[in-house]
């Protein structure tokens, strides 16, 4: 009796010590924080991986796994890698920037099916990757108002240049994470979206939401897209289900909430004595409110710098053939533009941007994804509007393990094969 009590103990031991370890190892994969010079968080969890394979001998089931689930994804991709270099090549481009994206994005699809993998046989994924998120909006807050935690805190996120933190200050770039501002922000446009058409599966949906949005916002005002997007999606939920009594509850709560704060924000800005709280506020909301009151128009200094980005002519002369180049010689951007279509237009042209496109459409609606049909929507339609910002589809790479996460491991069942 002794001997079966001491192994109950151990097996329950081993599993709280799995569900820590594995929380903490979702962290360092999703955010991919510098940890040594040209190691990130994110290289410690696949090569925790590869030794975890190593032990238990399971390369070819973990790999049928990840084709049964997957299905033809993986030949798409395939055939967008090669297209890459054959685009790269015909233009006799130099730098092959692209093309080592292209690749460690694929690698990064099957390391983060194959860790999320075991982290499902202890944990809810979904939950997990929401309360990184949550984790990280509590780092962010108390980054922007606690200079000595931000300081204390600055080794483990990516450099951020003079420019923005002198236009910044704390305000952003101030994650424990390798990627900063428009990267960080739409990480948590899906965390946005996938809570707000979930909330009923945490238990405390609405307070998780709060500080994530606010973080989120920081982060990049562009992540507001995400917001917005959930809460539609989540009207066209209720409606298509017959609950025309929770849209009007959620439309008439959330204007009242919104214009409430706006009111209360707007009229007593200069009664703020935080500097940084004001200038937050006046980043955020006086200076737009005042662009469409004044000026008839929604004018932010990066709204501007979008609008003269699509006013570039040079870069739209390679939109139908392509040009096979992602930069120009002195590491900026090619045609001068960071905004996600052009920058896939001017390096594809037109077949590589349709192959993009269904390679995307692919992995969400046409894998064995066990998501529901409007969080596979939301997320589509919120890779179509992020493009117009920034690239989030092919040189970006960090969204993919909070994608597969989500697609693959959201059923409350654990997951199950049939090879």
């Amino acid at each position: 009796m002794t001997d079966i009590i001491l192994c109950i103990s151990k097996k329950g031991q081993k599993k709280r010590c799995s569900i820590v370890l594995y929380s903490i190892l979702a962290f360092f994969l999703i955010f991919a924080f510098p940890i040594f010079p040209m190691v990130s968080s994110a290289k410690l969890v696949m090569l925790f991986i590869v030794f975890e394979i190593l032990y238990f001998k399971n390369f070819k089931e973990r790999i049928a796994m990840f084709v049964y689930q997957f299905k033809a994804f993986l030949q798409i991709y395939y055939l967008l890698f090669f297209y890459t270099i054959v685009v790269t090549v015909i233009a006799c481009a130099i730098e092959m920037s692209l093309v080592s994206k292209v690749f460690s994005s694929f690698l990064l699809y099957i390391i983060s099916f194959f860790f999320f993998t075991e982290v499902n046989k202890y944990l809810d994924v979904s939950k997990v990757v929401v309360y990184c998120f949550l984790v990280q909006s509590f780092i962010i807050i108390l980054a922007i108002f606690s200079e000595s935690f931000f300081s204390f805190t600055a080794p483990l996120r990516s450099a951020v240049n003079d420019n923005h933190e002198l236009a910044y200050g704390r305000l952003r770039g101030n994650a424990v994470c390798g990627y900063q501002f428009f990267g960080i922000a739409t990480m948590f446009t899906f965390i946005v979206i996938y809570l707000i058409l979930h909330l009923k599966d945490f238990k405390y949906g609405i307070l998780l939401l709060l500080p994530i949005c606010f973080a989120s916002i920081c982060s990049g005002r562009f992540s507001i897209v995400g917001i917005f997007i959930g809460v539609g999606m989540l009207i066209v939920k209720n409606v298509v289900n017959g609950k025309f009594s929770n849209v009007i509850w959620v439309c008439a709560i959330g204007i009242s909430l919104l214009i409430s704060a706006i009111a209360l924000l707007y009229n007593n800005v200069d009664n703020i004595e935080d500097p940084l709280m004001y200038k937050v506020v006046q980043h955020y909301l006086i200076d737009p409110i005042d662009s469409v009151l004044f000026q008839d128009s929604f004018q932010t200094s990066s709204t501007d710098r979008l609008l003269e980005m699509y006013e570039e002519d040079d870069i739209k002369q390679y939109f139908w053939l392509g040009a096979g180049r992602y930069t120009n010689p002195d590491g900026h951007y090619f045609g001068g533009v960071d905004i996600g279509y052009y920058r896939m237009l001017g390096y594809y042209g037109i077949i590589g941007f349709l192959l993009i496109t269904y390679t995307l459409y692919y992995l969400i609606y046409c894998t064995r994804s066990d998501l529901d049909i409007y969080t596979k929507h939301a997320f589509f339609i919120n890779f179509l509007v992020l493009n117009f910002k920034g690239d989030v589809q092919v040189f970006n790479n960090n969204i993919i393990p909070i994608v597969v996460a989500f697609l693959f491991f959201s059923s409350k069942e654990k997951l199950l094969f049939k090879i």
